[in-house]
């Protein structure tokens, strides 16, 4: 737990009162009188009433081979108890969440008995949905951006192809030299050798 000291001040009276609190911790209130003044003050996460209920129903957590205190997983088993829509079975762990009515329920910790589970609340209608807009237009842009004419990407592509097209154009021409060059190679070397020639068969020619 967590401490905190208010100093709380009315009609010039102040008072110190020490209050014990913290994330996940939801303490009774302390009350403080000054004069005919009643001050409750409690610290720790605010309360809200859900319309439904859940039930812890198993918690099960997995530590590394060999380890004690590091664990690889965690997971909770509950059932949503809701007079509305009926009652259901449901396994929260990571990236498996509980969402119900808007709700959502992430699997954040829990007790260090184990016998206990800690869950994150969230609770943003619009705020989910203008995020998933959000994910839509930049997926959209991106593809936008790679498929449109017109767009840096485009350009990219027809400088791109003009580049393959004159290494093509040079591998032809360095082909067509090179086979060229074989060839006169192999016209000198075929016929006779008429430095070689004695001077009887030059006189018969």
């Amino acid at each position: 737990e967590e401490g905190v000291v208010f100093n709380v001040t009315s009609n010039g009276e102040t008072k110190k009162v020490n209050v014990l609190g913290g994330q996940y911790i939801s303490n009774d209130f302390k009350y403080a009188k000054l004069g005919n003044l009643d001050v409750g003050l409690r610290y720790g996460p605010k309360m809200r009433e859900l319309p439904f209920s859940i039930k812890l129903n198993d918690f099960i957590a997995d530590r590394y081979p060999g380890t004690e205190k590091s664990y690889s997983s965690f997971e909770s088993k509950v059932t949503v108890l809701d007079p509305q829509e009926g009652d259901f079975d449901y396994h929260i762990y990571m990236n498996h969440i509980l969402n119900h009515k808007g709700y959502r329920f992430f699997q954040s910790s829990f007790h260090p008995d184990e016998k206990g589970t800690i869950l994150s609340v969230n609770h943003d209608f619009w705020g989910t949905w203008i995020t998933y807009i959000g994910y839509f237009l930049l997926f959209g842009g991106l593809l936008s951006i790679i498929f449109l004419p017109n767009t840096r990407f485009a350009d990219l592509r027809k400088m791109l192809k003009k580049v393959k097209e004159k290494k093509e154009k040079l591998l032809v021409v360095a082909l067509l030299c090179f086979g060229l060059s074989g060839f006169s190679q192999d016209h000198q070397h075929s016929g006779p050798a008429f430095n070689d020639l004695t001077k009887a068969q030059i006189d018969s020619i």
